[in-house]
C-alpha cells in the first residue's frame, strides 16, 4: 500500500509517517516481498503451480524460449536473388 494511503488510515502527514516510521515501512515491504517469494518458491518446487516454475527457471535460472527460423533456396541451397531496374 502507498506510503500516502497508510498515513491517511491513521491520521497523520506522509512526511511524519516517514520520519517516524522508516525502519518499519522498510521491513514491511521486505517481508511481503519475502513472503510471496517463499510462496512461490513452494508451489514451483512441490509442482503445483507450473506458471510458477516457468517463471523460477526464465527468472532465476535464465532458461528462454527461442526460436530459430532458417531460410533456404531449391535443396537446401542458398537463396538467390535478382534484382532488376524497371524503365
Amino acid at each position: 500500500m502507498p506510503q500516502d494511503q497508510i498515513a491517511a488510515l491513521i491520521g497523520i502527514a506522509p512526511d511524519t509517517l516517514r520520519k517516524h516510521y522508516d525502519l518499519e515501512l522498510g521491513l514491511g515491504k521486505a517481508q511481503a516481498s519475502a513472503a510471496v517469494a517463499k510462496t512461490l518458491f513452494n508451489k514451483a518446487t512441490v509442482g503445483q503451480d507450473t506458471t510458477a516454475m516457468i517463471w523460477w527457471t526464465k527468472a532465476q535460472m535464465r532458461w528462454a524460449e527461442t526460436q530459430r527460423h532458417e531460410q533456404m533456396g531449391p535443396d537446401g541451397g542458398a537463396i538467390h536473388h535478382t534484382f532488376e531496374w524497371l524503365k
